[in-house]
């Protein structure tokens, strides 16, 4: 009924093995079948190793990737080409972004951005169970195309209120442009 699940960054690999939960803090550091190097051993280097231990009970519903992908990616605020630095991050960005929001939090956004005049939300259902949710679009927008990754459309789906509804697969990812 309770668990515990460890949330890495930047590492190489962690499992469980007969309920024991392993975390690798390094790779092999011996690579002189490649190249003999004495940089390849790292000596004398200094390392910062992240992770986050997190207890849970199987009562509440917790989004482990979700977690996890705002535990090791933290959001990047550019502005045109040039991202901003840290003490630039309170910046307003453009009304056009303004208020995007998924309704399901099985569902991940990987990126917002402007193609052409258009809004492109990409997006991931980071779960194996089908997901339905309604994504809240830019207030100029009247359709969503569901598009690939080449923004070539596949389908249209109707907004309303400033609300499409959308249905993801397991593991499914999409990518939609506001028209």
């Amino acid at each position: 009924s309770k668990g515990v699940a460890i949330i890495n960054k930047g590492l190489p690999g962690n499992n469980v093995t007969e309920n024991v939960m392993m975390l690798s803090l390094m790779r092999s550091a011996y690579q002189e079948y490649l190249d003999p190097c004495d940089m390849a051993l790292e000596e004398g280097e200094t390392h910062l190793f992240e992770y986050a231990i997190l207890p849970y009970s199987r009562k509440e519903k917790t989004d482990f990737a979700r977690i996890a992908l705002e535990f090791n990616t933290p959001p990047l605020v550019f502005v045109g080409e040039n991202r901003l630095k840290d003490e630039q991050k309170d910046i307003s960005l453009s009304a056009k972004f303004a208020g995007i929001s998924i309704s399901a939090s099985e569902i991940v956004c990987t990126a917002i951005y402007a193609e052409g005049g258009t809004t492109v939300i990409r997006a991931y259902n980071s779960t194996s169970k089908p997901v339905t949710c309604e994504i809240t679009v830019p207030r100029d927008a009247t359709e969503v195309a569901e598009t690939n990754a080449l923004l070539e459309e596949s389908a249209r789906l109707a907004v309303s209120a400033g609300i499409a509804g959308i249905e993801f697969k397991a593991f499914e990812v999409k990518t939609l442009k506001c028209l």
